[in-house]
């Protein structure tokens, strides 16, 4: 343990690149924040923080580090197959670098969870924006994703929740929303 968080050290001959993965519990969320996770896991690589531009700490952290990875991680780890609502969700932070980048990767690793900047609602405008147009030409492409995650979502709780064909679809209309307003602040401002 630092502090009251728990830490995991696992030594592995991994050629002088070391990996770091942080979770964050999801299970208590509320629901009205709950929509915007998938939304959020997308966009925080890319969103800058209060110290430096998106493009200028993106190139900063790609300097050091692999980039970050961002997803989702939901699943039951109950011993009684028949408690369909049992279920365990957690956002999962991934990075990797050589071991000289440590102290600098660290750095960054700080810098984007303890200040990113949602601030800046033309660059998260465009950030949904881009996305969406992502996820609505990828949903031909996605169909058997799609199909899987569909069918399990009504198996368990922890597949139902963050099921990958609703995310996308509320993350397009979104941004078919922010695209219909002169004013798409009020709706930047809601995600946020």
């Amino acid at each position: 343990m630092i502090g009251r968080v728990k830490v995991h050290f696992y030594d592995q001959p991994t050629n002088g690149i070391s990996y770091v993965r942080l979770k964050a519990n999801l299970k208590n969320l509320p629901a009205h924040l709950r929509l915007f996770v998938p939304m959020f896991s997308e966009l925080l690589s890319d969103v800058g923080t209060k110290n430096y531009r998106y493009d200028v700490f993106n190139n900063k952290m790609l300097n050091c580090t692999n980039g970050l990875d961002i997803s989702i991680d939901r699943f039951s780890d109950t011993p009684d197959h028949e408690d369909l609502l049992d279920r365990k969700e957690q956002m999962l932070i991934s990075t990797g670098f050589l071991d000289r980048n440590i102290d600098k990767a660290f750095e960054c690793l700080q810098e984007i969870l303890a200040t990113p900047n949602f601030d800046d609602a033309s660059n998260i405008s465009d950030l949904i924006k881009m996305e969406s147009i992502n996820k609505a030409n990828s949903i031909g492409p996605n169909g058997l994703r799609y199909a899987r995650s569909y069918s399990s979502s009504g198996l368990k709780a922890f597949a139902r929740s963050f099921e990958g064909f609703r995310s996308d679809i509320f993350f397009c209309q979104y941004a078919a929303n922010m695209l219909k307003t002169s004013q798409p602040l009020p709706l930047i401002n809601d995600a946020i």
